[in-house]
């Protein structure tokens, strides 16, 4: 298992999260430092990923112990769009 770490804006806006989403986040980042599963891509001309969790979006760069979650976004709700 890799270990996870997060960088300070990372870890404030993941406090920021309802209890409910934080759970879902933690949840899906433990599942990927695991098994690798979940659904990722690469960022262009960026050394960092992208792992799409429903509505949110957890930028982080990784090697072969850790992944480290990163700033600039790191968890990111997605707006909604209102339909008429």
């Amino acid at each position: 298992m890799k270990t996870i770490v997060f960088h300070p804006s990372a870890a404030k806006e993941f406090d920021a999260l309802s209890a409910t989403d934080r759970d879902r986040v933690l949840f899906a980042l433990t599942d990927y430092a695991v098994t690798g599963s979940g659904d990722i891509k690469r960022l262009q001309n960026r050394l960092q990923f992208r792992l799409r969790i429903g509505r949110f979006r957890v930028i982080f760069a990784e090697d072969q112990l850790q992944f480290s979650l990163f700033t600039s976004g790191c968890v990111i709700a997605r707006p909604t769009v209102a339909t008429e």
